[in-house]
């Protein structure tokens, strides 16, 4: 069943992957002097912010469960679960809603693979290396740990899939994504949370709960 904390969960993930996806298409769109609106990334923003929903409220329960299952104590292997199931579900659900969208087959090539691959082989090494990296300020902490684990998945998809990490076109578009990472950790995240940290005042946590309920009342 879809719980408070999934709810909770998927306003958080939702208001993240939106406010990245939002900066960097707006600060992108400004550099290359390109159309502020385009559809293809227009579906592109929509299906991933469709895949981090369905992560938080349906697909993150298998990786407490297989936590669980596996009696996994270890910090950096749980998290390390939790990235694989997080990462796969979310890029498997978005190019299904794309390919919805534009009623064409999924397009589970050799580049989705390898992006998958190479993103997760960074997202592992930063997991393995978290309790590492020094804590620099309980606030600014969990900013800090986000830009240090998107950095490594970009570079080792970059690098491992085109043998490219220092082109002035990849730096822009990490550099547009350490932004928006920015600019939720200090703007959003910090507007719409309550004491304890939830976004709580998010316009959609009462849809949210609706929505919940009608689950309910369909699986009971």
């Amino acid at each position: 069943m879809i719980s408070n904390y999934d709810i909770n969960d998927c306003i958080n993930d939702v208001t993240f992957i939106t406010t990245i996806l939002l900066v960097s298409h707006f600060i992108l769109a400004y550099i290359n002097r390109n159309d502020i609106i385009d559809n293809d990334q227009t579906i592109f923003g929509f299906s991933l912010i469709i895949g981090y929903a369905l992560h938080a409220l349906i697909f993150q329960k298998i990786s407490t469960a297989l936590n669980n299952n596996l009696n996994l104590t270890n910090e950096a292997l749980v998290n390390i679960i939790y990235d694989i199931v997080k990462v796969i579900s979310i890029y498997t659900t978005s190019e299904l809603a794309i390919s919805i969208i534009n009623n064409k087959s999924p397009n589970f090539d050799k580049k989705w693979y390898m992006e998958i691959g190479f993103t997760l082989l960074g997202f592992i090494i930063f997991d393995l290396f978290k309790s590492n990296i020094p804590v620099i300020s309980k606030t600014y902490n969990s900013m800090y740990m986000d830009i240090i684990k998107i950095s490594l998945g970009h570079i080792c998809y970059r690098y491992l899939a085109y043998n490219d990490v220092t082109s002035s076109s990849n730096m822009l578009i990490l550099l547009s994504i350490l932004a928006g990472l920015i600019v939720y950790h200090l703007g959003t995240k910090r507007l719409l949370s309550n004491d304890s940290g939830d976004l709580s005042y998010f316009p959609l946590t009462e849809e949210l709960k609706k929505i919940k309920k009608k689950l309910q009342n369909l699986f009971n």
